[in-house]
């Protein structure tokens, strides 16, 4: 999570930022794909979302960086920035993230979906630097990734 501390870098740094995500989804998917299906919210009242053509444009790219039967543990990077859009595209593939209860199921009693932002990249809205930070994965997620 980025913080800004003021008004001049709210509005400065997400321009810049890029985001790196890791999950891990059921079954086996091919080793890079892109997933452009349009999100929505069909009820307002709820913060469930769905993909159907009255949605907003989101665009989700994957690359596989292993795989067995069971699992594939995934990159992430997104052109778009829509709320629940990766837990929402992938379970549009049949494929929703490992613990995820909202968009599949939590068989292995998680309490959480196996999501990361591991990496995360925007230029300083003062000294103009570009920070890179990096976040290791959570221990129970680097345990499933490890068995994969």
């Amino acid at each position: 999570m980025i913080c800004a501390l003021n008004k001049h870098s709210a509005y400065s740094i997400p321009k810049t930022v890029k985001k790196e995500y890791y999950a891990i989804v059921p079954g086996m998917l091919a080793p890079t794909g892109t997933i452009n299906k349009k999100i929505y919210r069909p009820d307002p009242n709820k913060t469930l979302r769905a993909v159907g053509d009255e949605g907003d444009e989101a665009i989700t790219h994957w690359t596989v960086i292993k795989q067995n039967k069971k699992y594939s543990f995934v990159r992430i990077n997104l052109e778009t920035g829509r709320t629940h859009q990766i837990r929402v595209h992938f379970a549009s593939l049949g494929k929703p993230l490992v613990g995820d209860s909202m968009y599949g199921t939590d068989e292995l009693n998680l309490k959480h979906q196996l999501l990361h932002c591991g990496h995360i990249t925007f230029t300083h809205p003062v000294s103009g630097e570009i920070m890179d930070i990096h976040a290791p994965l959570p221990v129970d997620m680097q345990e499933i990734a490890d068995s994969i």
